[in-house]
């Protein structure tokens, strides 16, 4: 598989233009990469056979459900199996492309993909390839699963001592934080720059923007070092965390958007399993 140029929308979202199999004929179109998400999507269209049903969880914590089927997808003349949900179309994220589905992280872990923000661009890894250079290079995060099955990308805070995992989440457009972090980051009395809702497939959820910075554990030579994510913050109103235990491996506080992650010209390798700013060489 060649490299695909990664097209970032205005609105702040990571799309490729890509070939999908729809009732038997192949169609142009775009697909939103959602590192967040655990599960690859398809817009209701898709005509393929179903396979049952698969709850979505949702931000909202309420969830959604979509219909367990399986397409192609053709990448770079390079044809993909393609299991995914079918959901309805208005349920993917309205960007600036019309997008009829969405990449996952089960895709992104089956096929060994990297997603590559120095060279905004996508392409297939090989195991340990240049894993020696790139530690002497960079801090790396390893990266770990936060949902239970295929999972989602998950980096480690500590803050006054306490630990919060974070999803590194390609498909935010904004960043939130629970009101736990808000509490050990003492953000109470800052003013918030505004109110917000931030829509996801399941649901929505009310902010509170803020200006901060998360210090994130990066490793390098077995040492670590903070790495300080600056940008702005929402904050989620109502009680509890983004992510619950019952659902993930860990409960996960917050969700670094992919602005930042653009901003700081991460690496996500899905084949190798880590993730790393080149913005920052050691």
């Amino acid at each position: 598989m060649r490299a695909i140029k990664i097209i970032v929308s205005k609105d702040g979202y990571s799309l490729i233009k890509t070939s999908v199999l729809l009732n038997d004929q192949w169609h142009e179109g775009y697909f939103i990469i959602d590192t967040g998400s655990s599960r690859s999507m398809v817009s209701v269209d898709a005509g393929s056979i179903s396979n049952g049903i698969e709850e979505i969880q949702g931000i909202d914590g309420k969830g959604s459900h979509g219909e367990r089927s399986f397409t192609k997808l053709m990448i770079c003349e390079t044809c993909f199996p393609f299991p995914c949900l079918r959901i309805k179309r208005q349920q993917i994220p309205k960007v600036e492309y019309s997008a009829i589905g969405i990449i996952g992280t089960d895709f992104l872990l089956r096929n060994n993909l990297i997603i590559d923000y120095s060279k905004k661009s996508l392409y297939k890894g090989r195991k340990s390839f240049s894993i020696s250079r790139q530690m002497e290079r960079y801090a790396l995060c390893k990266m770990e699963l936060g949902l239970k099955g295929y999972g989602i990308p998950v980096m480690a805070s500590i803050i006054e001592g306490q630990c919060f995992f974070l999803i590194a989440d390609t498909g935010s457009v904004v960043n939130v934080i629970s009101k736990d972090i808000e509490r050990s980051l003492k953000l109470s009395d800052s003013i918030p720059c505004a109110l917000s809702i931030v829509e996801g497939i399941g649901g929505t959820m009310t902010i509170a923007e803020t200006k901060t910075a998360l210090q994130i554990i990066l490793l390098h030579n077995g040492k670590a070092i903070n790495y300080a994510m600056k940008g702005i913050y929402g904050i989620k109103q109502n009680a509890g965390k983004i992510i619950r235990k019952e659902t993930a491996n860990y409960e996960i506080d917050g969700i670094i958007g992919n602005k930042i992650l653009i901003q700081g010209k991460w690496i996500l390798d899905y084949c190798n399993r880590i993730m790393y700013s080149t913005s920052i060489q050691c």
